[in-house]
């Protein structure tokens, strides 16, 4: 859809608010697509609030303000208000500008969109083969991937920045942490106040502070977490409300965890295997059941593993394939990931390349694109709470269209409306 319509659309129901009858029923209500995001418009006529969602940006209007982006814009039902020059209440159409202008930035293809690089095992607890060292080229290839992502709009953490080795249940809790905290911004932002929503963010905030204190004290981690590994062992009942939070549509949607290492034969040494495998978890493997059975995003980690192979060996290693893997930085938090095998240290070519830094740069690159290909399938906010009622005419697709012709043509008085839906049904 036209990202101008959706501005009209939005223009609309401004009015709509500001001129119709006041009533406690929604006045109209639309899930629109726009490749493959999914953005929210509600306009609630009782409380004049309309909840706007596109890519990363939140434009939020109650009976006091419209926040466009990080532009601080004030707009009063009752009277002038305004913290930004030039848009006075009565000029509706500067509104229209305003949030045009909001739209019609060129978004970047990761805006909105979490990535957690892990750069495996640190100094002190990592192979190495023939002068190669993993820990070491790893972390160069995170650091490499980083800038990149971030350049692209997403929000990017490692869970090591330096040679250092942090303990698996460490880098398992920063996933599960950051998790938590954006869940935890999402209730708070989408849902009303209730003692209900006190409750869960009470929850949230004791789990955040337990997978803290797993960073902070290694010991912590075998405790909640299956290490060292126990093929008897079941989850511990607290990182199952954990994983229980993490089934949610800000996690779906938006964050995705990349473990990163390069692999090695058994004694003895085959250096003749070689290329890139992806692991992710699910059921089907052996040991897993046993452990947990709740797994989410199986498929959507089978994907990423699918894209980011197929990636990496148009960049100059072989496919293995994807993998069902039961690995600690795959299995120990509820979030879409991969445990990639960035080839074969103990194979001569596999190794020159990986110690070859431009090859590194083109590495890094293909991690990137496979990265947007991925979140490019999945929309940002695919699943919304719809729990409104329709009473209004409602905004068919062509009509919306026709009333923007309609507007560039100043003839949008004559173009008739839907009649409302039976029921107050919601589209």
């Amino acid at each position: 859809m036209n990202r101008v319509a959706i501005a009209f659309v939005l223009t609309l129901s401004l009015l709509a608010a500001i001129s119709a009858p006041m009533s406690t029923e929604v006045a109209e209500d639309a899930l629109l697509q726009n490749k493959g995001r999914a953005m929210l418009i509600a306009v609630c006529e009782g409380a004049g609030e309309l909840g706007f969602l596109l890519d990363s940006r939140a434009i939020i209007l109650d009976s006091r303000a419209i926040r466009l982006d990080s532009k601080a814009t004030m707009l009063s039902f009752g009277h002038q208000k305004t913290e930004a020059p030039g848009l006075p209440y009565e000029n509706i159409s500067i509104v229209l500008d305003a949030v045009h202008e909001a739209i019609d930035e060129p978004g970047l293809p990761l805006e909105g969109r979490v990535v957690v690089l892990d750069a495996g095992h640190g100094s002190g607890n990592s192979p190495g083969y023939s002068g190669y060292i993993e820990h070491s080229t790893m972390l160069t290839l995170a650091l490499k991937i980083q800038p990149l992502l971030e350049a692209q709009g997403a929000t990017v953490y490692l869970t090591r920045d330096d040679m250092w080795d942090v303990p698996l249940s460490g880098r398992a809790a920063l996933i599960n942490l950051v998790s938590l905290e954006a869940i935890r911004e999402a209730r708070m932002t989408n849902q009303p106040e209730s003692h209900a929503l006190s409750e869960e963010i009470a929850e949230i905030d004791r789990l955040i502070q337990l997978m803290q204190s797993i960073r902070d004290n290694p010991w912590n981690g075998e405790i909640y977490m299956n290490a060292p590994f126990d093929p008897d062992r079941r989850i511990h009942p607290e990182l199952v409300k954990v994983f229980e939070l993490q089934d949610d549509p800000v996690i779906a949607n938006r964050f995705l965890s990349i473990s990163l290492h390069s692999n090695a034969t058994g004694l003895p040494i085959n250096t003749s295997v070689n290329g890139a495998s992806a692991y992710y978890i699910s059921t089907s493997h052996r040991n897993t059941p046993n452990y947990y059975t709740g797994f989410t995003y199986t498929w959507q980690s089978q994907r990423f593993a699918t894209i980011i192979l197929d990636h990496v060996s148009a960049v100059g290693f072989r496919n293995r394939g994807a993998m069902v893997g039961n690995y600690f930085l795959i299995r120990e938090h509820n979030v879409p990931g991969v445990l990639v095998e960035n080839g074969f240290h103990t194979n001569t070519r596999d190794r020159n390349n990986l110690q070859d830094d431009r090859f590194l740069n083109r590495l890094a690159a293909a991690y990137v694109d496979a990265i947007i290909v991925y979140f490019s399938e999945l929309p940002l906010d695919a699943v919304l709470p719809m729990t409104y009622q329709t009473d209004a005419p409602s905004l068919e697709w062509g009509e919306i269209v026709r009333l923007l012709i309609a507007r560039r043509q100043g003839t949008d008085s004559q173009i008739p409306m839907s009649p409302p839906l039976p029921g107050g049904q919601v589209r």
